[in-house]
């Protein structure tokens, strides 16, 4: 069980805190690293077999998200699509590299609502 956690890789922080059955991660900074899949795959996989029934990733106050840090994330969808989990990803409309980014990934959203991107 993760009441409150902060993990740093590089210049990206994903502040990590427990909300009923939720595990809410904040993303803050900048996420440039060249090869972040061997953070933050470690780090998702350890989500996946907590406890926690739902995830929520919110990108809103994240400043940058390099290419190299969609394909875990995408690994992390399709990984939640196949569980008994559910992971809600925030994402700010009013940043135009986030609406590029993670409206794309809308498609990895179906009818049983496991995964929802939302933007706001």
């Amino acid at each position: 069980m993760i009441e409150h956690k902060i993990h740093i890789f590089e210049s990206l922080r994903l502040d990590v805190q427990k909300k009923g059955d939720t595990l809410v991660v904040q993303w803050l900074g900048k996420s440039t690293a060249r090869e972040p899949i061997l953070f933050l795959e470690p780090f998702f996989k350890k989500m996946l077999l907590s406890q926690e029934t739902t995830f929520e990733m919110d990108f809103k106050n994240l400043t940058l998200l390099n290419s190299s840090t969609i394909t875990p994330i995408v690994k992390l969808l399709i990984a939640v699509n196949n569980s008994n989990k559910k992971i809600l990803v925030k994402y700010d409309t009013n940043k135009k590299w986030q609406e590029l980014n993670f409206s794309a990934l809308m498609i990895f959203q179906k009818n049983d609502g496991k995964v929802q991107i939302i933007a706001e």
